[in-house]
Parts: structure tokens; C-alpha cells; sequence
């Protein structure tokens, strides 16, 4: 490590920020760390980012509209506004719904007809976690078999002349 390094040039500094870190420190022999940290130091931008840096107007959008409408409207990925949204700490934007039916009164012969048809009920599906727990305790442990009576097997625990 060099105590005393060389100074920039202004061809050297005309470098930073037009290309890459890295072929910046290959063509002026210096390290990809120094040139890091002079571009840094100057206050220039690294060119070709990966990703667009959020603008202030950007901002101002995330939260007001459903996230695939305001991405749609920025240019960029749903998953980039949640993200921005979450880093900003906004809220979800409400969505509008739709009425289920188009007429605010429906008639009785609608109803009637509703009733005619034979509508399957919808049971919501029960979780796997909690079948498993009911299976395991009305039979017991899948590897030993139905539960048995543990007071059974350990008399000696619950007699009387034990405890006395």
C-alpha cells in the first residue's frame, strides 16, 4: 500500500463516470478500490447502472394506485414498486370493487332462478397442519400405532398408596 499516491491527471479524471470502475483502474494502472472511492469522492455517478435510481416524482406515485398501475405507469416492475413502497413505508392503495350483481335491486324471479339451479356449497379447504393433528390424535403416532392409555402403562405413578 503506497503512503503517498499519485495524483489524478485530468485525462485520468475525465475517465470517471464514462466508463466502468474497472476499466478505469486497467487503463490508469491504479486499483478498482482508489477509483471507486475518487469517483465517490467527486460526487459523479457510476455509469451504466443495473438499476434506475427512484426519482422524487416516482416517489410521490408509489401508494396512490394499485402497485401493477403505477408500475405500468413509471416504467418499471410490480416488484420494484413493492419493494419502493415497503422502503417508503406506504400504505397499499385501495382497489375499487366491483358490484356482484349490475342491478342494485334484483328481482324475486332472479332469486327464484338462483334457487332452481343446483349450486354446489364451497367449503373452505381445513389446512394440512391441522388434519395431520386430528389423525394423530384419534389414532395415535403413524409409527407406534393408536394411542394407548399412558396412566395404563405406568400404574405405579397414579396409585394411592404412593401418594400417601
Amino acid at each position: 500500500m503506497k503512503r503517498n499516491p499519485r495524483p489524478w491527471t485530468k485525462d485520468e479524471l475525465a475517465l470517471l463516470g464514462k466508463l466502468p470502475d474497472a476499466d478505469v483502474a486497467d487503463l490508469t494502472g491504479r486499483t478498482f478500490g482508489r477509483v471507486w472511492q475518487q469517483r465517490r469522492a467527486l460526487g459523479i455517478d457510476q455509469p451504466e447502472l443495473r438499476f434506475r435510481k427512484w426519482t422524487r416524482a416516482e416517489d410521490k406515485l408509489v401508494g396512490t394506485a394499485p402497485d401493477a398501475d403505477t408500475a405500468h405507469q413509471i416504467d418499471r416492475t410490480e416488484s420494484a414498486v413493492k419493494s419502493r413502497r415497503a422502503i417508503l413505508e406506504r400504505q397499499h392503495a385501495s382497489r375499487e370493487t366491483k358490484p356482484i350483481f349490475s342491478d342494485p335491486k334484483p328481482s324475486r324471479a332472479a332469486f327464484a332462478a338462483l334457487r332452481s339451479q343446483s349450486i354446489p356449497r364451497y367449503s373452505a379447504p381445513r389446512s394440512t397442519l391441522s388434519a395431520q393433528r386430528r389423525r394423530v390424535h384419534a389414532n395415535g403416532n403413524a409409527k407406534h400405532g393408536p394411542r394407548a392409555d399412558w396412566r395404563i402403562a405406568i400404574p405405579h405413578l397414579f396409585s394411592d398408596s404412593k401418594r400417601q
